[in-house]
Protein backbone atom coordinates (compact mmCIF):
# COMPACT_ATOMS: atom_id res chain seq x y z
CA UNK A 1 0.00 0.00 0.00
CA UNK A 2 2.83 2.58 0.77
CA UNK A 3 4.77 1.76 -2.27
CA UNK A 4 1.97 2.18 -4.14
CA UNK A 5 0.95 5.60 -2.66
CA UNK A 6 5.03 6.60 -2.90
CA UNK A 7 4.75 5.65 -6.72
CA UNK A 8 1.48 7.51 -7.30
CA UNK A 9 2.84 10.53 -5.47
CA UNK A 10 5.85 10.49 -8.07
CA UNK A 11 3.82 10.30 -10.68
CA UNK A 12 1.83 13.29 -9.45
CA UNK A 13 5.15 15.27 -8.84
CA UNK A 14 7.17 14.57 -11.63
CA UNK A 15 5.72 16.99 -14.50
CA UNK A 16 5.33 19.74 -11.81
CA UNK A 17 9.30 19.31 -11.59
CA UNK A 18 10.00 18.87 -15.12
CA UNK A 19 7.64 21.87 -16.11
CA UNK A 20 9.83 23.74 -14.68
CA UNK A 21 12.97 22.68 -16.52
CA UNK A 22 10.89 22.38 -19.56
CA UNK A 23 9.90 26.21 -19.00
CA UNK A 24 13.60 27.73 -18.46
CA UNK A 25 14.65 25.83 -21.37
CA UNK A 26 11.19 27.04 -23.58
CA UNK A 27 12.24 30.70 -22.22
CA UNK A 28 16.30 30.30 -23.19
CA UNK A 29 15.10 28.98 -26.71
CA UNK A 30 12.16 31.78 -26.96
CA UNK A 31 14.92 34.13 -26.00
CA UNK A 32 17.48 32.94 -28.37
CA UNK A 33 15.25 32.79 -31.02
CA UNK A 34 14.46 36.43 -30.81
CA UNK A 35 10.58 35.86 -29.87
CA UNK A 36 11.51 38.14 -26.74
CA UNK A 37 7.94 38.78 -25.53
CA UNK A 38 6.93 34.94 -25.52
CA UNK A 39 10.58 34.47 -23.40
CA UNK A 40 9.05 37.38 -20.76
CA UNK A 41 5.59 35.52 -20.71
CA UNK A 42 7.39 31.80 -19.81
CA UNK A 43 9.46 33.49 -17.44
CA UNK A 44 6.49 35.29 -15.75
CA UNK A 45 4.87 32.38 -15.08
CA UNK A 46 7.58 30.91 -13.69
CA UNK A 47 7.61 33.89 -11.31
CA UNK A 48 4.61 33.69 -10.78
CA UNK A 49 4.48 30.25 -9.18
CA UNK A 50 7.18 30.71 -7.09
CA UNK A 51 5.39 34.18 -5.90
CA UNK A 52 1.58 32.32 -5.21
CA UNK A 53 3.22 28.94 -4.44
CA UNK A 54 5.07 30.79 -1.45
CA UNK A 55 1.52 32.81 -0.16
CA UNK A 56 2.99 36.41 -1.43
CA UNK A 57 0.86 39.20 -2.48
CA UNK A 58 2.32 40.78 -5.69
CA UNK A 59 1.67 44.74 -4.75
CA UNK A 60 4.31 43.75 -1.48
CA UNK A 61 6.56 41.94 -4.51
CA UNK A 62 6.56 45.10 -6.58
CA UNK A 63 7.06 47.58 -4.26
CA UNK A 64 9.81 45.48 -2.86
CA UNK A 65 11.08 45.42 -6.02
CA UNK A 66 11.22 49.08 -6.37
CA UNK A 67 12.41 50.48 -3.17
CA UNK A 68 15.25 48.69 -3.76
CA UNK A 69 15.68 50.10 -7.15
CA UNK A 70 15.52 53.47 -6.13
CA UNK A 71 18.36 52.45 -3.44
CA UNK A 72 20.23 51.41 -5.96
CA UNK A 73 19.82 54.92 -8.12
CA UNK A 74 20.44 57.23 -5.04
CA UNK A 75 22.75 55.13 -2.64
CA UNK A 76 26.25 53.91 -3.20
CA UNK A 77 26.15 50.02 -2.31
CA UNK A 78 29.52 48.67 -2.25
CA UNK A 79 30.13 44.90 -2.44
CA UNK A 80 30.61 43.28 0.66
CA UNK A 81 33.55 40.81 0.94
CA UNK A 82 36.33 39.43 -1.53
CA UNK A 83 35.80 40.75 -5.05
CA UNK A 84 37.32 39.42 -7.91
CA UNK A 85 40.84 40.81 -8.82
CA UNK A 86 41.15 43.94 -10.74
CA UNK A 87 40.96 43.58 -14.41
CA UNK A 88 43.99 42.11 -16.13
CA UNK A 89 45.93 44.66 -18.58
CA UNK A 90 45.41 43.95 -22.31
CA UNK A 91 41.94 42.69 -20.86
CA UNK A 92 39.14 44.57 -22.84
CA UNK A 93 37.06 46.48 -20.70
CA UNK A 94 33.45 44.90 -21.85
CA UNK A 95 34.67 41.93 -21.11
CA UNK A 96 35.78 42.63 -17.25
CA UNK A 97 32.30 44.04 -16.88
CA UNK A 98 30.58 41.40 -18.70
CA UNK A 99 32.49 38.53 -16.45
CA UNK A 100 31.80 40.78 -13.31
CA UNK A 101 27.91 40.60 -13.74
CA UNK A 102 27.34 37.39 -14.96
CA UNK A 103 29.17 36.14 -11.42
CA UNK A 104 27.40 38.58 -9.69
CA UNK A 105 23.58 37.38 -11.20
CA UNK A 106 24.80 34.15 -10.83
CA UNK A 107 26.30 34.59 -7.37
CA UNK A 108 23.00 33.71 -5.44
CA UNK A 109 23.43 36.72 -2.80
CA UNK A 110 20.90 39.52 -3.17
CA UNK A 111 22.81 42.62 -3.23
CA UNK A 112 24.83 41.31 -6.19
CA UNK A 113 22.30 39.79 -7.82
CA UNK A 114 20.14 43.48 -7.79
CA UNK A 115 22.49 45.68 -8.48
CA UNK A 116 23.83 43.57 -12.00
CA UNK A 117 19.91 43.15 -12.73
CA UNK A 118 19.79 46.83 -12.51
CA UNK A 119 22.86 47.58 -14.27
CA UNK A 120 22.39 44.97 -17.11
CA UNK A 121 18.85 47.09 -17.45
CA UNK A 122 20.15 50.29 -17.37
CA UNK A 123 22.82 49.74 -20.02
CA UNK A 124 20.79 47.68 -22.07
CA UNK A 125 23.10 45.03 -21.74
CA UNK A 126 20.80 42.24 -23.86
CA UNK A 127 23.31 39.31 -24.00
CA UNK A 128 22.88 39.01 -19.83
CA UNK A 129 19.40 37.90 -20.38
CA UNK A 130 19.93 34.23 -20.04
CA UNK A 131 21.41 35.14 -16.34
CA UNK A 132 18.21 37.02 -15.52
CA UNK A 133 15.51 34.34 -16.71
CA UNK A 134 18.11 31.94 -15.03
CA UNK A 135 17.74 33.98 -11.71
CA UNK A 136 13.93 33.80 -12.17
CA UNK A 137 14.12 30.10 -12.44
CA UNK A 138 16.90 29.18 -9.98
CA UNK A 139 15.13 26.25 -7.20
CA UNK A 140 18.20 27.53 -4.64
CA UNK A 141 16.81 30.91 -1.83
CA UNK A 142 18.46 33.80 -3.10
CA UNK A 143 20.94 34.67 0.11
CA UNK A 144 20.53 37.04 2.51
CA UNK A 145 24.08 39.46 2.62
CA UNK A 146 23.32 42.43 5.25
CA UNK A 147 22.50 44.97 2.12
CA UNK A 148 19.54 45.27 -0.07
CA UNK A 149 16.39 43.45 1.13
CA UNK A 150 17.57 42.83 4.09
CA UNK A 151 15.40 41.63 7.29
CA UNK A 152 13.08 39.48 5.44
CA UNK A 153 12.31 35.91 5.14
CA UNK A 154 13.87 33.54 2.39
CA UNK A 155 11.29 33.01 0.54
CA UNK A 156 10.01 36.59 0.54
CA UNK A 157 13.79 37.93 -0.43
CA UNK A 158 13.93 35.44 -3.42
CA UNK A 159 10.43 36.12 -5.04
CA UNK A 160 11.15 40.08 -4.72
CA UNK A 161 14.55 39.17 -6.00
CA UNK A 162 12.91 37.44 -9.26
CA UNK A 163 10.45 40.31 -9.35
CA UNK A 164 13.59 42.66 -9.62
CA UNK A 165 15.22 40.45 -12.15
CA UNK A 166 12.17 39.53 -14.67
CA UNK A 167 11.38 43.73 -14.41
CA UNK A 168 15.08 43.97 -16.18
CA UNK A 169 14.31 41.30 -18.39
CA UNK A 170 10.71 43.04 -19.34
CA UNK A 171 13.37 46.29 -19.97
CA UNK A 172 15.80 44.09 -21.67
CA UNK A 173 12.70 42.98 -24.34
CA UNK A 174 11.33 46.49 -25.09
CA UNK A 175 11.59 47.79 -28.12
Amino acid sequence: MRRALAVALVALLAPACAHGLDGYQDALGAWRAGKRAEAVAITGEEYARWRDGNHLEEARMRRLADEARETLEEVPVVPRGPRGAAPAPGVAGDESLSDALRADLLSGDVTPILRAASTVAGLHLEGHAFELITVVFRREAIRADGGLLDGLDDATRSVAAKRFALDALTRLAAP
